[in-house]
């Protein structure tokens, strides 16, 4: 990375910018979110949800997948009165490496209970969510937990498909709350 492309991601971390990010073909809408940590080859994101004006979890992304992307540097535009009005302020990360694909699963299994990725150059309409179960030099392995929270089968995946890496969204965290309480849950209803 170049010291004056270095210099600029440093203020707007420091400024916390929010950035929209278009990464088309790989994802249809923006993806927008608070730089936290990035290197020459990988972006952390806490993500911002435009639709409900909240910060809804973490993703790691390749940089060489973002095709253009806008700053929101200004305080007039809509999007930072709504984060200044909101009080709405993007959390650091704990111990999350974006070091290479393996690191990146790595740390995150060690601090979040679900991953969810993404291999959107083969299908950019699923994603798959579970726990990390093995790494391997070129292959990693999920144990996958469905939309009904039900733990399903492992299955593998090549680190070279992976495009992007998320955690720590209400989505994840309401999948593994069910399914950690799915007992308890069901006793309270007889």
């Amino acid at each position: 990375m170049s010291k004056k492309k270095s210099i600029y991601i440093e203020d707007i971390r420091e400024r916390k910018l929010l950035i929209e990010f278009n990464r088309k073909p790989l994802e249809k809408s923006k993806l927008f979110g608070f730089v936290l940590i990035c290197n020459d080859e990988f972006t952390l994101i806490h993500e911002f949800d435009v639709n409900f004006f909240r910060l809804d979890g973490y993703c790691i992304f390749k940089n060489d997948s973002v095709k253009k992307y806008s700053v929101y540097d200004k305080d007039e535009y809509f999007l930072n009165e709504v984060i200044k009005f909101k009080n709405i302020d993007p959390r650091p990360v704990p111990n999350v490496s974006i070091e290479s694909w393996s690191e990146i699963l790595r740390t995150v299994n060690e601090s979040f209970p679900l991953i969810r990725i993404e291999r959107e150059k083969i299908d950019n309409k699923s994603c798959y969510i579970g726990k990390l179960e093995k790494l391997k030099k070129k292959t990693f392995s999920l144990m996958e937990i469905d939309s009904s929270a039900d733990w399903d089968k492992s299955y593998s995946y090549k680190y070279d498909d992976l495009t992007k890496v998320g955690f720590d969204s209400e989505y994840e965290n309401t999948l593994i709350f069910v399914a950690e309480n799915r007992d308890g849950i069901k006793a309270k209803e007889s």
